[in-house]
Formats: C-alpha cells, structure tokens, sequence
C-alpha cells in the first residue's frame, strides 16, 4: 500500500507518522516521569530491561513473581470497583428515598472515576505502542493498542449511570409528572 503512494505521499505519510511518534514519545516521557505507569506489570518492558541488565536465576524469578504479583494487584483493584460498583446500583434500585438516591449518585460518582481512569489509561497505553517509526519497535508491541471504542463505551454507560441517578431523583421527588 506505502509502495503504491507517489513520492509526495510517501513523504507526507512519513511525515505524518515521524510526528505521532514523537508526540507519542513525549507523552510517555511525561508519563515515567510522573510515575503514571506501573512498570512491573508491563511484561515486555521488564523482560528487556532483565535482558539488558543481565539478570538471570533468582533474581528474574523474583522479578517476574514481583510483576505477577503487581498485575494481580492492579486486577483486584479494578474487580473490586465493579463489584462496588454493581452493589450501589442494585442497593440504590432496591431502596426508596433519599438513601437510593444517594447509592444511585455514588454509583455514577464511581463510574465517572473509571471512566477517566480508563481512558487515562487507554491514552498511555496508545502512546506507549507508539514510540518508533516501526511499529513493531515500541516499548510495548502494537497488539497491546487499545480502541477508542472501549472508551466510548465506557463514557456511554457514565451517562447512562448519570441519567438512571438523575431520573430516580425525580422519580423520588415526585418530580417526573411534569414529563
């Protein structure tokens, strides 16, 4: 496809893409810097690093029961917030008044939480795979880039969970007649 370009083409794709790549690596730059990631739980990104270093027996057993463990960590975490999550929206169905009210509000408090978590994470990951002209050559390999979809979905259910508050509020109140 990059062959059948004219030259013109090639260079302004070559271009285009030079650009996303150092985008890409200021982006993950800034992100080390601020300790946005956590590196243990980036398979390749530690596999290189013992590489390079030289690190073999014990200590890479340990460096890959650390970065095992980190990943079940960072996996916990984000369960337990769904489980969370799922608690409030049922306990804010379930009860009337203010207290569902209330469950129904934290509920899309959380949500909204995720939400930017997720597309947080989504961005760091996407320039992460990014970072050469090759894109097998990032830090991470390009199967690991993310969809913007998961994001959009992740803000669709946000307003859904807002919306469900929302209207529960006016359910309550007695409010809803007016529609």
């Amino acid at each position: 496809m990059f062959q059948a370009l004219s030259e013109a083409d090639q260079v302004s794709t070559l271009h285009q893409q030079a650009q996303e790549a150092l985008k890409d690596n200021e982006t993950t730059r800034n992100n080390l810097k601020h300790n946005e990631f956590n590196l243990w739980t980036m398979p390749n990104i530690r596999h290189a690093t013992a590489a390079v270093l030289g690190v073999e027996g014990e200590p890479l057993k340990w460096i890959e029961s650390r970065g095992t463990k980190e990943g079940r960590i960072e996996m916990a975490w984000e369960l337990g917030e769904a489980v969370l999550s799922f608690g409030l929206v049922a306990a804010g169905s379930y009860f009337t008044g203010g207290l569902g009210a209330i469950l129904l509000r934290g509920s899309a408090l959380l949500s909204g939480h995720s939400t930017l978590s997720q597309t947080n994470e989504l961005i760091k990951t996407n320039a992460v795979t990014n970072t050469a002209l090759d894109p097998t050559a990032g830090l991470l390999p390009p199967e690991m880039k993310q969809h913007w979809g998961w994001a959009a979905a992740a803000w669709v259910g946000l307003g859904l969970d807002a919306g469900t508050a929302s209207f529960q509020s006016l359910v309550k109140k007695g409010d809803i007649e007016r529609f």
